[in-house]
């Protein structure tokens, strides 16, 4: 009886290593997923036990409609490209200058570039919200309209979330200052004042964020291209001396090739020919 079974077990070996290995990989995989689903939950456990979480700069909102907002807030941006007679390039970008400074605006960045003796300039412009149908009348002026286009992004979902969230953390910080003033032992105090310290942090960020928002309201940007008008001739040039020797060498050694390629032939020609006039004769 023990033979025939470890004949058996001979015969089917392979069948028991594909079963000890398929055991192994499962055993493997249960134990690598608990182990992460621990982690997990040590995490949460460990958030749900903290101060008061700050907000994070890096989160994302919904710039929505908000239809209920009256007040809408705006973000407006401006493009446009214009192209200038060749040689004004210089008194033009005087021309834009003036504009940014005679409206109190902001040249923020600025980038003049030459190529093949052709200028061209990126220039990016804030103005006051408030006086940007002007600026964008006088720079309409400088040379020829290539292109323009305007943008407005409404944000008003987002800032409106944004001051919920700063009048809901100054009510927790009244709150945890109240609570402060009302404890006794030192270690409450202790924490409170952490948690007070993380919801000045959180309100100075909201604050900051809704700043910043403000700014973009109050303040267009303009992406202003001004490029100079090309030479006609700009890709005509003489052709070099040395150019027309290396011409003439060539066009000298395609006629010897072309020499030596026939020559043959036409030998073989003259004679058939005289050799046919002479048996005429």
């Amino acid at each position: 009886m023990i033979k025939e079974q470890l004949k058996k077990l001979k015969e089917n070996w392979l069948l028991l290593v594909l079963f000890l290995v398929v055991l192994f990989f499962v055993s493997g995989t249960s134990s690598s997923t608990f182990d992460r689903v621990g982690v997990s939950g040590n995490n949460m456990y460990a958030k749900s036990m903290g101060a008061p979480m700050a907000v994070q700069e890096g989160m994302m909102y919904d710039s929505g409609f908000a239809p209920d907002v009256s007040e809408r807030k705006i973000v407006g941006t401006v493009s446009m490209s214009t192209e200038v007679n060749r040689g004004d390039f210089n008194d033009m970008e005087t021309q834009l200058k003036s504009i940014v400074t005679s409206t109190n605006s902001f040249l923020l960045n600025e980038n003049v570039q030459i190529y093949d003796k052709t200028k061209s300039g990126n220039y990016q412009i804030k103005v006051e919200t408030s006086k940007a149908d002007a600026v964008i009348t006088q720079l309409k002026n400088i040379g020829e309209i290539q292109s323009f286009s305007v943008g407005k992004n409404d944000i008003t979902e987002y800032y409106e979330s944004l001051e919920i969230q700063l009048t809901a953390e100054k009510s927790r910080l009244q709150k945890f200052q109240q609570m402060y003033a009302d404890a006794k032992e030192i270690n409450d105090k202790i924490v409170l004042t952490n948690n007070i310290f993380d919801l000045e942090r959180t309100i100075k960020n909201l604050e900051e964020r809704i700043k910043n928002q403000d700014n973009r309201v109050d303040y267009t940007t303009i992406y202003f291209n001004m490029q100079e008008e090309s030479s006609g001739y700009v890709y005509i040039a003489l052709v070099k001396f040395s150019e027309l020797i290396r011409g003439l060498v060539d066009s000298f050694n395609t006629l010897l090739m072309l020499v030596f390629v026939v020559l043959p032939y036409a030998i073989v020609a003259l004679i058939g020919w005289l050799v046919w006039r002479k048996f005429k004769k």
